[in-house]
């Protein structure tokens, strides 16, 4: 008789499991976007995370992308961080900390340049809340779109549904001079950008409209095809099948080996 060794056990139940990530990890490919496309600044803004005066209690607002800077990308797929470039002006760093801050994901029918001033008409149906909670706002300075908000729900955008709206509450802002400078923003008519806004984040309506937008970079997953999927699937199953035939084989069983 002999017993089974533990720790080739556990090598075996990691490299399976292993294995199965990596066929799963390998079904899933990154990219990212920038929004407007080329992103090249012609002003500089703070909305919705700090307001051009302390006459900005709170910050409701919304900024259209359109879907033809997704293009190269395809989709469906999942926009898992956004990133905003901190670098108009001269001055430090931005460095600050949000006290509430929801930013929710939508498909919209609405056109850059084209936003309702009610700000429920711009809101697409699979409208959905991707970040909420403190947020500590800050530019790390290592390169231009250094701004990060990872998103704890990613969202799942497919550009042939429709432009991709940006829905931010800003529950609470901090004193203007805490922004020592703005962010990057397009002022193009015309481009795939705009935004609409107002100073009280209860507000129904809009009591700003313009073409401005904030130069954005998304980090996006591609949704894996269906036999993709399939083929993640197969690996995962693979690996739960062989860690459950491995612990089978527990340190306290015996196998009794057969004379030949």
């Amino acid at each position: 008789m002999a017993l089974s060794n533990p720790s080739q056990n556990s090598m075996k139940i990691s490299i399976l499991t292993g294995l199965g990530s990596l066929v799963f990890a390998l079904s899933c490919s990154g990219d990212s976007v920038l929004s407007p496309f080329p992103a090249s600044p012609s002003s500089g803004s703070g909305l919705p995370f700090f307001p051009f005066t302390d006459a900005f209690p709170s910050v409701r607002y919304q900024q259209v992308y359109g879907a033809a800077d997704f293009a190269r990308v395809g989709g469906p797929f999942l926009i898992t961080e956004i990133r905003f470039a901190g670098g108009v002006g001269a001055g430090a760093r931005i460095d600050v900390n949000l006290p509430n801050v929801r930013i929710d994901f939508s498909t919209t029918s609405r056109n850059p340049d084209e936003l309702s001033s009610v700000f429920a008409d711009n809101v697409g149906s699979d409208s959905r809340v991707v970040y909420s909670g403190p947020l500590h706002f800050y530019d790390r300075a290592l390169q231009r779109f250094d701004i990060r908000i990872p998103l704890p729900t990613p969202f799942v955008y497919d550009p042939h549904a429709g432009n991709l709206l940006m829905d931010v509450r800003n529950f609470q802002t901090v004193p203007f001079v805490d922004f020592p400078r703005p962010m990057e923003a397009a002022n193009v008519v015309g481009d795939t950008v705009s935004r609409v806004y107002a100073a009280d984040v209860n507000s129904a309506s809009a009591t700003g409209i313009d073409t401005v937008g904030l130069l954005t970079h998304f980090e996006v997953i591609q949704v894996p095809e269906p036999s993709q999927w399939a083929l993640s699937l197969l690996g995962i199953a693979a690996a739960i099948v062989g860690a459950r035939t491995i612990q089978r084989r527990s340190p306290w069983s015996f196998r009794v080996l057969k004379d030949q």
